[in-house]
């Protein structure tokens, strides 16, 4: 083999063994449905099956799996409120992102919220700077590792989102309820089967 044949065929080796991309993080959070906390949850809208979340330069994303979610008109089984929770940890600093539904409309503590009953979703979009700014725990892309996830559901008595207005979100917790936990990583900025942003 000649010199220059030699280095084609070392070049076809290297690119051979260069290693595969990750698969993209997905069901960061896998539950069990029908097994509440504590019992079994009725509503199907509070029955959590997975979560994740995923992130860009400037954008987080979080998404809880139901069930088979329903409108706050439609879901008689909690028709004073509802909310599902997303909590994790960054460097020792924990984040919540929770989302209310009922009476008075549906919203997120931070973000925007989105209940898709097409997929079950209970979607939130928050931009990192919010996250930095108003529950102080900075993430940096392609530098922060998301932890230590936990996510709740349960039946409330939603209060409105009006500044100022006392109990805004939920007045208190009025029965059922789900968790789910897992110590699984997510590298921020990573891909994910979530789209950022939707």
């Amino acid at each position: 083999m000649t010199a220059v044949g030699m280095l084609v065929g070392a070049g076809a080796a290297t690119a051979s063994t260069k290693k595969k991309a990750p698969p993209p993080a997905c069901k960061l959070v896998k539950a069990q449905p029908g097994n509440g906390n504590g019992g079994s949850v009725s509503d199907q809208s509070l029955d959590i099956t997975s979560a994740d979340v995923a992130s860009n330069a400037t954008t987080l994303t979080s998404v809880i799996r139901v069930v088979k979610l329903a409108t706050g008109t439609q879901d008689t089984a909690t028709p004073t409120g509802r909310e599902w929770d997303m909590n994790f940890t960054v460097n020792g600093k924990e984040a919540t992102l929770q989302v209310y539904d009922g009476p008075f409309g549906t919203f997120a503590s931070t973000g925007q919220a989105t209940l898709d009953t097409a997929k079950s979703e209970i979607r939130v979009n928050v931009s990192l700077a919010d996250i930095a700014s108003k529950l102080n725990v900075p993430i940096k892309n392609k530098s922060s590792i998301l932890t230590n996830f936990i996510v709740t559901s349960k039946s409330t008595v939603e209060g409105p989102a009006v500044p100022g207005a006392f109990g805004a979100g939920t007045y208190f917790q009025t029965g059922q309820t789900d968790r789910a936990s897992s110590p699984a990583r997510y590298l921020a900025g990573s891909s994910s089967c979530v789209v950022v942003g939707k």
